[in-house]
């Protein structure tokens, strides 16, 4: 299981080189322990039942957290999917593309005005429930979903055939 840096495009260079510490733990003790190594796992079904109980999982967190619920925004939706599609054809794991791209530059081409941006990105976690847990633990992450400038929000789960297991992208935008 790994989790990417969470990315908010307005956090602080103080608050990037915390969460490029934290991601660089978890990604050493990954690589140490062989956590998300296996090349054979089989693929697991992906529902729009299972995209959707992200939201509803980060809407949980914010609601203990005081702050007002997300709501799906089918372009993030479209934005996450494009995303995802993307790292598991070109086999990256970043928040930038091959090509130097940061990950905001699709959303502000598919939805124009909005505000802010955040991203988080998680690998081989086997369940929604997994996967939040995960970035409720990273502070990068946390911060991304307790936002409360965000307010919209789109989620994609895919399968990476390179990887054997699922990577999971969430949009959050602030309109």
């Amino acid at each position: 299981m790994r989790l990417a840096r969470a990315y908010d495009s307005k956090v602080s260079a103080q608050m990037k080189k915390l969460i490029i510490f934290v991601v660089g733990v978890v990604v050493a003790s990954s690589v140490g322990f062989g956590i998300g190594t296996s090349r054979t796992a089989p693929q697991p079904q992906i529902s729009s039942a299972s995209e959707k109980s992200l939201l509803e999982y980060v809407n949980e967190v914010r609601a203990a957290n005081n702050v007002a619920p997300l709501k799906e925004d089918a372009v993030l939706d479209q934005t996450a999917k494009t995303k995802g599609d993307d790292m598991a054809a070109r086999n990256y794991w970043e928040h930038t593309t091959p090509d130097g791209k940061p990950f905001y530059f699709i959303m502000q081409q598919a939805r124009p005005g909005l505000q802010g941006y955040g991203e988080n990105l998680a690998e081989c976690f086997t369940s929604n429930p997994d996967t939040i847990e995960g970035w409720k633990k990273s502070p990068g992450h946390m911060a991304n979903m307790i936002n409360s400038r965000f307010n919209i929000f789109g989620s994609y789960t895919v399968w990476d055939q390179d990887r054997s297991c699922l990577i999971t992208v969430n949009h959050f935008g602030e309109e």
